[in-house]
């Protein structure tokens, strides 16, 4: 097995918060600026994004004003949306968990602190974007078996993969 077999998370596809399968991964959000609390959410991996985004429900939940955050310009498939930037912290959660079960071993140990879009008419699931959180991984979809695949490409999270791999046996 070569060392980018070894460090691939292997993900089946997902149709949480949405009517059709989709590359979902699981992530714990919390409040840069103010820690404490968090939530376990889905995120669509999305090519087609330029950053991450966030429905403003869940920056609600962990603690952000969305008027306090810096607007910016926002056009989608849908059109225009009113959409602000805040400082959140992401770490993912391992394959093969469902929200309901997740702990602090399921949680690969390397965070991201990225200014996320939210936006207002984002419902259900969020995006992951390439220009934040994506630009530290490959992605692979295999359509026809139903999975997806994030390959670590910089060093610190291919080492955050790699302990949290062995730790976890998986």
């Amino acid at each position: 097995m070569s060392a980018e077999q070894d460090l691939q998370l292997l993900y089946g596809l997902s149709a949480v918060g949405t009517p059709y399968a989709k590359p979902i991964v699981l992530a714990e959000i919390s409040n840069a600026h103010a820690p404490g609390s968090s939530i376990i959410f889905p995120m669509i991996v999305d090519s087609g994004a330029d950053f991450t985004c966030m429905p403003r429900e869940v920056a609600d939940q962990i603690g952000h004003n969305f008027e306090a955050g810096n607007e910016v310009p926002l056009i989608g498939v849908s059109g225009q949306a009113k959409a602000r930037r805040h400082g959140m912290k992401i770490r993912i959660v391992g394959p093969g968990v469902s929200a309901a079960s997740v702990n602090d071993k399921d949680i690969i140990p390397c965070t991201w602190t990225i200014e996320v879009t939210v936006c207002e008419p984002l419902r259900n699931v969020g995006l992951f974007g390439c220009h934040d959180f994506l630009k530290d991984w490959d992605f692979r979809l295999k359509m026809s078996q139903s999975v997806f695949y994030l390959i670590p490409i910089t060093p610190a999270v291919r080492k955050s993969v790699k302990s949290w791999k062995k730790l976890s046996q998986r």
